[in-house]
């Protein structure tokens, strides 16, 4: 009668295995997860760069050529705007504000420009400043921490 604690003991060890086991299964989980959102963030961000730097050349062109560049540039900049209703979610907040500051500081410049203000030259200045920011921004914000092996401390 003094081994009715084996049963318990025996138990209490498959419980505990199988919660290690559940727990295991579930990082994997997340783990492959990550991985996949990391590759679709990835490629967003490579996407917005490139959208970015389309956008700054336009800029560019538009403040060089003139109104001649303009439809082009308007086209260019309502595009990138759809673009960014359907991928908004994979963009890390500091690009998105970036970004954001950009395509306002390009439609001051391009409002700037249609009206011919005096301000164009302060306006495309400031526009060309907020896509530098904007660059590096996405650059950094694709970040390596959302791979697996180096979020362990979040």
């Amino acid at each position: 009668m003094t081994e009715w604690w084996v049963p318990l003991v025996g138990l209490f060890g498959v419980l505990i295995g199988v919660g290690i086991t559940e727990f295991r299964l579930r990082m994997e989980r997340k783990d492959r997860y990550r991985i996949m959102t990391f590759e679709k963030r990835l490629q967003v961000h490579q996407e917005l760069y490139r959208l970015c730097m389309e956008q700054a050349m336009l800029l560019n062109e538009l403040h060089a050529k003139g109104l001649e560049a303009s439809e082009k540039f308007l086209k260019s900049h309502d595009e990138i705007k759809e673009w960014l209703n359907h991928n908004c979610l994979y963009i890390d907040t500091r690009s998105w504000r970036a970004v954001i500051n950009a395509f306002f500081a390009a439609s001051i410049y391009g409002r700037d420009f249609a009206e011919q203000r005096q301000t164009i030259d302060k306006a495309y200045e400031y526009a060309r400043s907020e896509f530098t920011k904007c660059l590096s921004s996405i650059a950094k914000g694709v970040g390596a921490k959302y791979l697996p092996e180096t979020d362990k401390g979040d």
